[in-house]
C-alpha cells in the first residue's frame, strides 16, 4: 500500500515578527521579511517574470477593464451596425436584418419580466 504525501503548507507572514514563518514538520524555520522578499524576487526572476506590487497589478487591471468597459459602451451606441449585419441567426427570410419601424418619437412599451 502507497503511503499518502502529506501535503507541503505554505509559509506564513507575521506582520508583528516581520518576518514568514513555516514548518517542514520537524523544524520550525523563520525567515526575516527583507531577507525572505529578496530571495521571492530572484525566484520571480529564474522563472523570467517581474515581480511587480499587488497595487501595481490592480492599476493595470483596472486599466484593462476600463478599456474593455469603454469599447463595449462604444459598441452598443452603434446600433445602426445591426441593419447591415448579415448573422444568419439575425436575419429574416430574404437575409435582411430583422428589426421593427417605430414611428417618429414613438417609445415601445417593454413588457417587465413580471408581465411575461
Amino acid at each position: 500500500m502507497e503511503r499518502k504525501q502529506k501535503k507541503k503548507k505554505p509559509m506564513k507572514r507575521c506582520a508583528s515578527a516581520r518576518g514568514w514563518y513555516g514548518d517542514t514538520g520537524d523544524v520550525l524555520v523563520f525567515v526575516p521579511e527583507d531577507i525572505y522578499e529578496q530571495h521571492l524576487q530572484a525566484y520571480f526572476a529564474s522563472k523570467g517574470i517581474a515581480m511587480r506590487s499587488d497595487g501595481e497589478i490592480a492599476l493595470e487591471a483596472e486599466a484593462a477593464w476600463n478599456q474593455q468597459w469603454m469599447i463595449r459602451e462604444e459598441f452598443a451606441r452603434k446600433v445602426s451596425y445591426w441593419l447591415t449585419c448579415r448573422d444568419c441567426s439575425l436575419s429574416d427570410e430574404q437575409g435582411r436584418a430583422c428589426t421593427v419601424q417605430l414611428e417618429p418619437h414613438e417609445k415601445k412599451q417593454v413588457p417587465s419580466i413580471s408581465e411575461g
